[in-house]
C-alpha cells in the first residue's frame, strides 16, 4: 500500500482533466489474474462509460458499465451489486499502462467489509471486423438499447439445464414469469427443482421471498442485478467473439438468429424478435472442464415476451410483518446455538438407489448428517474424513448421510468417481436442509442416540468434531 501512496502523487501530474486519454479497450497484464480482467471505455451522449469483466469459469463474467466521473483529477466509476459495491480509479501511467486501483466493499455479518486491491492493464490495439459482424454487433447493442429503456414488462419461459458427461446425465426445470416496471423494479417467480421462490426488487431492497416457509431474506437492491432485463441490456458490448447470423420462424414471429462462439469453447444462440427487438430463446453450451467433469447445456423459451403491458405497483412491495414471515437469514445464523440440544426434526429422502430413508428410523443410532454439494470445494476436501468415519465407526453406531440437493446422477457419478462409499441422500426441493436452517456448506450436524442435537458446525473442522463423537462414544 505504501507504493500507492508514492505512485498516485506522481501519477496526478500526469493526468489530464478529460477522460479521452482512457478510450479504448484494455487487458490485464496479468493473464492469471482473478479479478478484473478487462476493461473498455467509450464515449457516448458526452458521458464516458467504463465496461469491466471479471475472472469467472468457463468465461469471464460481464460485471456491466458504469459512468466515470472525474474526481481530484482521477477517473472513478462505481458499480453497486446489492451487498457488494465497486469502485475503481483509472490513472494513466507514463510508461502507456493504465494503473486500476479497485475499492471492494462488501456487508459482512457485523460491518462492511473492504477490500483494495492495484493492478495494471495494457492497451489493446483495435481488431479488425468485416461487415458482417459488424451488422451483427449492430443488432445486438440495438437489443441491448431496447432492455435498457424497456417499459413496463412481462416475461414467462421455462429454462432447462442438462448436465451430462461419459457415464451420466441430468435435467433439470424451471419455470419462472417476472414483472419488470422502469427503472429497476422487478418480481420474479419460480418454481422447479428446488424450493419455489419470490424475488423482488422494489428500488432500495432485494427479496427473496419463500411461501412455503413463509420467510424470506433481505439484502441491498443492486440496480436489478439478478434480472433478464439487465442482461440483455449487456449485449452488443462482447468482446473478441466469432458470430454468425440466420433468420428463422419461432412461435409465430419471425427471428433473427445469431450465434456467439466465446473462446473458452462456450457456445450461445440468441433467437432475436425482428419487430420489437425482444430475446425470444436462447440455448448455451459449456463444454466439461475436464474428462471427468459435466458439460452444461441450457435453454431459455419465452412463451410471453411482451413491453408495455400494465402492472399492479403493489407486485413490486413486500412487507414481512403482513404474514409474519421470518428472516431466514437470521434463522441460519443462530441454527448452531439454537437448534443444539433440541429434538432432531424428522425427515425422509430418498437414497442413491430410490430407497426411502427416514432419520427416526435410526433412533438408537448417533446420526451425522452433512449437507454439501458436488461444485463446493470445502465439501469435496472434508469429504475424505467423512468417508473414513462412515467406514471405521458404523460398528460403534455412528450412521453416516450425506444430503445433497442436486440430482442424484450427479452426486453419485462424483461419488463414484473418487469411490466414496459414505450412503447420500437427495433433497431436491431442499426441505430438509430448509427444515435444519442450513445456508452455508458444508454443515455438519450430530443427532445423539435419543434424537437431540448435540452438534452442528458450519465449515468443517475434525478436531471439534472428533471430540464431539468421544463424548457420544462412539469414536
Amino acid at each position: 500500500m505504501r507504493f500507492l501512496f508514492v505512485l498516485l502523487p506522481v501519477c496526478l501530474l500526469a493526468q489530464a482533466a478529460s477522460l479521452d486519454p482512457l478510450a479504448g479497450s484494455w487487458a490485464n497484464q496479468n493473464p492469471q489474474a482473478d479479478g478484473t480482467t478487462q476493461i473498455t471505455v467509450r464515449k457516448e451522449n458526452g458521458r464516458t462509460l467504463v465496461h469491466i469483466w471479471s475472472a469467472c469459469h468457463p468465461v469471464d463474467c460481464d460485471n456491466g458499465e458504469a459512468e466515470a466521473t472525474l474526481w481530484n483529477a482521477i477517473a472513478t466509476a462505481d458499480w453497486n451489486f446489492g451487498d457488494n459495491r465497486t469502485r475503481i480509479e483509472l490513472v494513466p501511467q507514463p510508461d502507456g499502462r493504465l494503473l486500476v486501483v479497485s475499492h471492494f466493499e462488501f456487508d459482512g455479518e457485523s460491518e462492511p467489509n473492504h477490500v483494495d486491491q492495484s493492478e495494471f492493464f495494457v492497451r489493446q490495439a483495435p481488431r479488425m471486423i468485416g461487415p458482417d459482424e459488424a451488422a451483427t454487433r449492430a443488432l445486438l447493442q440495438q437489443v441491448a438499447e431496447t432492455y435498457r429503456t424497456l417499459p413496463s414488462a412481462r416475461f414467462d419461459y421455462t429454462e432447462t439445464v442438462d448436465r451430462s458427461n461419459s457415464n451420466t446425465a441430468s435435467r433439470t426445470v424451471i419455470h419462472s414469469s417476472t414483472l419488470w416496471s422502469p427503472p429497476n423494479k422487478v418480481r420474479t417467480e419460480s418454481t422447479g427443482a428446488s424450493e419455489n421462490s419470490i424475488l423482488i426488487e422494489d428500488g432500495q431492497w432485494m427479496w427473496t421471498v419463500y411461501p412455503q416457509s413463509n420467510e424470506f431474506r433481505r439484502s441491498r437492491e443492486g440496480a436489478a442485478a439478478l434480472s433478464l432485463v439487465r442482461t440483455y441490456s449487456l449485449l452488443g458490448n462482447s468482446r473478441d467473439l466469432v458470430f454468425t447470423e440466420k433468420e428463422e420462424p419461432f412461435q409465430g414471429s419471425m427471428c433473427t438468429v445469431v450465434a456467439i462462439t466465446f473462446k473458452a469453447g462456450v457456445t450461445q444462440e440468441l433467437w432475436i424478435d425482428k419487430l420489437s427487438h425482444l430475446v425470444r430463446k436462447t440455448r448455451s453450451h459449456e463444454p466439461a472442464p475436464d474428462s471427468d467433469g459435466f458439460a452444461v447445456d441450457r435453454e431459455t423459451v419465452y412463451s410471453v415476451a411482451r413491453a408495455g403491458v400494465s402492472v399492479d405497483p403493489s407486485e413490486f412491495s413486500y412487507d414481512p410483518a403482513s404474514t409474519q414471515a421470518k428472516d431466514r437469514t437470521e434463522i441460519t445464523r443462530a441454527a448452531p446455538e439454537s437448534m443444539v440440544g433440541k429434538l432432531a426434526p424428522d425427515f425422509a429422502l430418498r437414497d442413491l438407489d430410490g430407497h426411502e430413508v427416514r432419520l427416526s428410523a435410526l433412533r438408537g443410532k448417533s446420526v451425522l448428517l452433512d449437507f454439501w454439494a458436488t461444485w463446493c470445494k470445502p465439501c469435496q476436501n472434508a469429504l475424505p474424513v467423512i468417508e473414513m468415519l462412515h467406514r471405521g465407526l458404523r460398528e460403534n453406531g455412528l450412521a453416516v448421510l450425506t444430503v445433497d440437493d442436486e440430482p442424484p446422477e450427479i452426486s453419485g457419478s462424483f461419488l463414484k468417481r473418487f469411490g466414496y462409499t459414505i450412503p447420500t441422500l437427495t433433497d431436491p426441493n431442499k426441505e430438509t436442509a430448509n427444515l435444519y436452517h442450513v445456508f452455508g456448506i458444508p454443515t455438519l450436524i450430530l443427532i445423539d442416540r435419543e434424537g437431540k442435537i448435540v452438534f452442528y458446525e458450519v465449515e468443517f473442522s475434525s478436531e471439534k468434531l472428533r471430540d464431539v463423537l468421544r463424548a457420544q462414544q462412539v469414536w
